[in-house]
């Protein structure tokens, strides 16, 4: 996957370290759920690891030009209906939905992200401890 061989960086931020670009620290095709086959890994968020006292947890960041509804019609055709929760995200001219899987394994569901701004469309996969992200997530650079 492109991204995935590029410097890997380290921080620790609000007492999580967190770990862009690592390959081993985020393999999105085992994250539990599928992974849309025409995306790619975004640097150097394609691979984010977090780690804190309170747990861990990962964040897969892909990008397709294929339209939304393509990515989307795939997911609601590959994730179990009876466990589906999608929320539709009305804001402003962007198109997003969020899948949320459970995860027999953890405390915390599966989260899958789709998004799409001007013609490119994001897929996050995020799984884990979703409060270490949270406790990070303030001073976190933009993506």
């Amino acid at each position: 996957m492109g991204g995935f061989d590029r410097l890997v960086r380290r921080v620790s931020v609000n007492g999580v370290t967190v770990t862009f670009g690592d390959r081993d620290a985020v393999d999105p095709a085992k994250l539990g759920v599928p992974v849309y086959p025409n995306a790619t890994a975004v640097w150097p968020y394609g691979a984010t690891g977090y780690s804190s006292t309170k747990g861990s947890a990962t964040d897969g960041l892909l990008s397709t030009k294929d339209a939304f509804e393509t990515v989307y019609y795939w997911y609601r055709a590959r994730l179990p209906n009876d466990d589906l929760k999608v929320r539709p995200d009305p804001g402003g001219g962007a198109q997003s939905a969020e899948f949320e899987v459970p995860d027999p394994n953890a405390p915390d569901p599966v989260l899958i992200r789709v998004d799409s701004v001007n013609g490119v469309t994001d897929v996050e996969i995020s799984k884990g401890r979703r409060e270490v992200i949270l406790d990070a997530a303030p001073t976190l650079p933009p993506r």
